[in-house]
């Protein structure tokens, strides 16, 4: 069973080190993903934060109002928006430093 595992993990490791050394062209690829990303990224957050309010407006007016709720559902669309601009940001020093 371990001699499985080892020999396992010895080739994976093996097949992993040949495909780092090859060029695949990937550097074309991030660069035009990024620059999709970055023009569509501001318009797509705008359109996004004014969908979260008006689905969260009940949250916030009327009889039966839940602010806490209304800010927290805010806030995950804000985390959200950030995980997107860092994989963005990502993206964008993948493509610059590859």
């Amino acid at each position: 069973m371990k001699k499985n595992i080892l020999l396992a993990t010895a080739f994976t490791l093996l097949f992993f080190s040949e495909a780092m050394a090859v060029d695949l062209g990937i550097k074309k690829f991030f660069s035009e993903i990024y620059n999709e990303i970055k023009g569509a990224y501001p318009y797509a957050a705008a359109t996004g934060l004014v969908l979260a309010a008006i689905w969260n407006k009940g949250n916030f007016i009327g009889q039966n109002a839940d602010t806490s709720k209304g800010f927290k559902n805010l806030g995950i669309y804000v985390a959200f928006v950030a995980i997107i601009a860092g994989f963005a940001k990502a993206v964008e020093a993948y493509a610059k430093n590859f």
